[in-house]
């Protein structure tokens, strides 16, 4: 969708892409530099999404005798989409959890004693914190979709407009002044309302004792 721009790589130069097309794990360059935390800012609200399948599922719990319709296909690419860009972020957060409690539980073991083999790269805890929006970004692109130019309009209709909770392929394709400064007002709400928070992560801190030293 976006042409390759050429870098200078050195004494050379190169093509590059979209990193996030092949940056399976986006937390992982940063902990292999040595960072002990990771502010992560992803852009799926959980909230929207975890009630979006909980209403898919109610609807096949109610008429389990036929099929729900049949998705349309701006839907299908719309997921396709979330699956280069949006999951790769779950699912590493993810991994980095679950990696915490294994070096967790290998520091209680120490008392068998030091490891018999030499660690390469040495592992550690990291603590992450992820910041997402209080608001279903579709939702919004749905909203503004009469400023999507005709043509790209006109290919969403083609492939079957989506509900507005399932309208994804049309936030990426909206590049728009009033959607992009939606966004950022979402984005510095969200970061108000959490404050306390970022600020005691920055600082190495707990949140309750930010709000002890507040």
């Amino acid at each position: 969708m976006f042409p390759p721009v050429a870098l200078a790589t050195g004494n050379a130069s190169a093509w590059f892409g979209d990193g996030a097309m092949r940056l399976t794990n986006p937390l992982s360059p940063a902990i292999r530099l040595g960072a002990k935390r990771v502010l992560a800012i992803g852009i799926r609200c959980p909230d929207s999404a975890r009630a979006l399948t909980d209403a898919e599922f109610a609807h096949a719990s109610a008429s389990a005798a036929c099929l729900p319709p049949r998705p349309p296909l701006a839907q299908i690419c719309g997921t396709f989409l979330n699956a280069l860009f949006l999951d790769h972020l779950d699912a590493d957060i993810d991994h980095l959890e679950r990696m915490n409690d294994l070096v967790a539980a290998y520091g209680r073991g120490a008392d068998a004693g030091p490891p018999k083999h030499t660690v390469a790269e040495p592992m550690r805890v990291v603590h992450p914190l992820v910041i997402s929006p209080s608001e279903d970004l579709a939702v919004i692109a749905a909203d503004l979709a009469d400023r999507i130019p005709a043509s790209v309009r006109f290919l969403l209709e083609t492939l079957g407009t989506p509900d507005a909770r399932s309208a994804d392929l049309a936030s990426y394709l909206l590049f728009d002044p009033a959607y992009t400064r939606a966004l950022i007002d979402i984005g510095y709400r969200d970061a108000d309302a959490r404050i306390d928070e970022i600020e005691a992560f920055l600082r190495g801190e707990t949140a309750d004792a930010a709000a002890v030293a507040r």
